[in-house]
């Protein structure tokens, strides 16, 4: 799921570390997660993403 070119909310099964930098600026969820956001969110659905590790 897109939400800035090329950065997206996505499942991240290599690893576990949810809460934590761990790429470009994509937001991992857990699979189960990733799952339920997307069958719960409609194409156009707005999007807040704040950064907790301002540059």
């Amino acid at each position: 799921m897109y939400f800035d070119g090329d950065r997206a909310i996505h499942a991240a099964y290599w690893h576990d570390g949810f809460g934590f930098r761990k790429s470009h600026g994509c937001v991992n969820l857990s699979p189960s997660d990733a799952y339920w956001l997307y069958t719960w969110a409609s194409k156009g659905t707005w999007v807040w993403v704040h950064n907790p590790f301002p540059e």
